[in-house]
């Protein structure tokens, strides 16, 4: 059973991204910030992932995602969170035309496809929100956007990369994880299994490279949940993944292009997840602004799967561009804290917005302020987004049927997971606004 995924891109804006992934419907909405944006928010490209997936568990992780993991209390508004520095394990320069030129000289795998099934996000009961305090700056209270123009209709539409065996292996990876960017000619798709670079105009194929050749100089191993920005301030592309899932080895990995083209060199560096062996990192998130590049993962323990804590590694972004690494590990974050992509030369805070609960609708948008070297995190306020859901669970709405074969649900396509109400999806800040992208299930949709 395989699984494809598809592009389609906007001629008007290179730089926003959306993504609808098989596990629910994303509603867009707007955090409204002191300066007003002019227009309405444009898709860049979206990736569609079709077809049922079989969920399954990586050595050394649990297969539960609904065990008894719990959430640490929240912590007060303006709590400034413990920050301490990190040293990269490991620093290389990686070409990437150069390893898509080696891969393409391999010869084609034989037999059938094999597969590497591992874990889906894990998510722990939403803890108890504390009663919303409601601000009216910098943030307000969450009222239905109305699009301000039609969206563009798509200059192109072409497929990206497919959920096919890693390059040189005959190794299918179950879920495919689909992500990518848009830059100003190119594409690039991130999947479980494989690079791709793409030819935005015509969606021709420039080079692919499978994940474990592209990360192999960074010591790491099992790499999984790759996440893609292209920085349009800076010319860049961010790329993360994570590796040594529920092990001892567990490792935050990320690169950047030496320059505006991603088919050329990166800077890629791993960093210990835990120096004491005792948790491991799962799901990570990424954003950036002119001084950082934040990357924050949930943390579960290697011996039995539970939920410890969440933390956030900090890297100096300037030195990053340089082949640098200066970063700090904050602990104490919120589970899925997402850093914003932050397209702005000169704004100073990196805005982390935090999902808290769905029964009463609340979430608190946290900051990242003062220097490069130095970044001091700070819990924001409770907020109310003014309506309510039930935390979604459970498979809703049947997928499309599988492109050959059968699905693992038989005769009847499998259902969307749900997963949850989680900020999964890097949020944007743009022209003074904050934007995030989160599941909200209509309780038809839920059975209710």
């Amino acid at each position: 059973m395989r699984n494809k995924t598809s592009i389609t891109k906007c001629a008007s804006d290179p730089f926003q991204t959306h993504r609808a992934i098989s596990r629910g419907t994303r509603c867009q909405r707007r955090i409204k910030l002191p300066k007003l944006l002019g227009q309405g928010i444009r898709v860049g490209f979206c990736i569609v992932l079709l077809g049922g997936v079989l969920w399954g568990v990586p050595e050394g992780a649990a297969a539960d995602k609904t065990t008894e993991n719990t959430r640490p209390s929240l912590p007060e508004a303006g709590t400034q969170l413990p920050a301490s520095p990190v040293s990269a394990r490991v620093s290389a320069v990686v070409n990437f035309e150069e390893l898509a030129r080696q891969e393409a000289a391999m010869p084609e795998p034989k037999g059938p496809p094999v597969p590497r099934v591992i874990h889906p996000p894990i998510t722990p009961p939403e803890a108890d929100a504390p009663a919303p305090f409601i601000e009216t700056l910098p943030y307000g209270v969450l009222e239905p956007v109305l699009p301000s123009a039609p969206s563009p209709n798509p200059s192109a539409s072409f497929a990206g990369l497919d959920d096919i065996p890693k390059v040189g292996l005959n190794t299918i990876v179950i879920p495919p994880d689909t992500d990518g960017a848009v830059g100003l000619t190119k594409v690039m798709v991130d999947l479980n299994n494989n690079y791709r670079i793409q030819d935005k105009a015509t969606g021709a194929a420039l080079g692919t490279v499978s994940i474990d050749t592209f990360w192999a100089a960074s010591g790491g191993s099992g790499f999984f949940d790759p996440k893609a920005l292209y920085d349009p301030i800076n010319d860049r592309w961010i790329i993360i993944v994570l590796s040594g899932g529920g092990s001892a080895n567990s490792s935050i990995n990320i690169g950047v292009s030496q320059t505006s083209d991603p088919s050329g060199s990166y800077y890629i560096f791993r960093v210990d997840a835990d120096s004491t062996n005792t948790n491991w990192a799962d799901f990570p998130t990424i954003g950036f602004n002119q001084n950082w590049v934040a990357v924050n993962v949930n943390m579960f323990t290697i011996s039995n799967n539970i939920y410890a804590n969440s933390r956030m590694l900090v890297v100096d972004y300037a030195q990053l561009r340089n082949g640098t690494f200066s970063g700090t590990l904050i602990t104490g974050t919120g589970f899925c804290s997402s850093p914003a992509a932050t397209y702005s030369p000169t704004e100073g805070t990196l805005d982390v917005p935090v999902h808290l609960s769905s029964a009463s609708g609340t979430y608190r948008v946290d900051t990242i302020t003062g220097t490069p070297g130095n970044p001091v995190y700070t819990i924001g306020a409770t907020k109310s987004r003014g309506l309510t859901w039930t935390q979604p669970s459970g498979d809703i709405l049947p997928q499309a049927a599988p492109l050959a074969g059968t699905s693992a649900c038989g005769a009847t396509p499998c259902r969307l997971e749900t997963q949850d109400a989680q900020i999964r999806s890097t949020p944007v800040v743009r022209e003074g606004s904050l934007y995030q992208n989160m599941p909200e299930y209509p309780p038809a949709l839920l059975g209710g």
